[in-house]
């Protein structure tokens, strides 16, 4: 019984998806099935992905962020030079 109480407090010190795993390859002799390797990467994911907040709608560039005239003779640079309108 030591050993089991040993093998339960080691567990503790991994993260929460390991722990998932550990409880489920115990579980399953057969081992692991497509299901479970698909519920533990999102385990993975969200235990060292950042969140990411469901408000944040990528918006890429439009035309309405651009200006709609460029003055004569204003400089444009793109980072790897210049041209003189």
């Amino acid at each position: 019984m030591i050993h089991l109480n040993n093998i339960l407090t080691w567990r503790q010190t991994l993260p929460k998806w390991q722990r998932d795993a550990f409880q489920r390859l115990l579980q399953r002799e057969e081992g692991l099935l497509k299901d479970d390797y698909s519920q533990l990467y999102v385990l993975l994911k969200a235990e060292y992905s950042p969140p990411i907040p469901e408000a944040i709608i990528p918006e890429p560039l439009a035309l309405c962020y651009l200006p709609v005239t460029i003055p004569a003779g204003e400089t444009i640079t793109n980072g790897e030079g210049w041209m003189e309108l």
